[in-house]
């Protein structure tokens, strides 16, 4: 889903922020590096594309995100 909006009230922010967190927690927990490409847009808002590389392996997640641009 693509960013929400900077004034959207918080009761709806909150559903949003869950659901975010679980694709977002994983590369933290694990201890892996991961980074967000912005890629598109909806709407007006911006829309990324999450890598994530094993443990150790920053040099070839760099590579891979290079490789989009």
């Amino acid at each position: 889903f693509p960013a929400p909006p900077r004034d959207l009230p918080r009761r709806l922010m909150w559903p949003l922020r869950t659901r975010a967190g679980t694709l977002t927690c994983i590369a933290g927990s694990a201890q892996a590096p991961q980074l967000s490409l912005p890629l598109a847009g909806v709407d007006g808002l911006p829309v990324g594309l999450s890598l994530i590389a094993a443990p150790g392996n920053d040099a070839l997640l760099l590579r891979a995100a290079l490789a989009f641009g």
